[in-house]
């Protein structure tokens, strides 16, 4: 018993000491964006507020009676 359980703890550590340091980084892209800019964001936060305000007047338009 006291055997098996060494081979899982030395498993376990050569397991633990080759895995990489890094290990958050790997799924990085370095061609993006890591924090925007107002002047990149306000332009597409106005369209889509547009696009939901239009949405809501076409949908209520019937309601209205316009």
């Amino acid at each position: 018993m006291k055997k098996i359980f060494k081979y899982i703890m030395l498993g376990v550590v050569l397991v633990g000491a080759s895995s990489c340091k890094k290990y958050l980084d790997i799924n990085q892209n370095p061609n993006s964006f890591t924090s925007a800019t107002p002047a990149v964001v306000l332009p597409q936060a106005i369209v889509g507020a547009a696009s939901i305000s239009n949405t809501f007047n076409i949908s209520f338009a019937d309601f209205s009676g316009a």
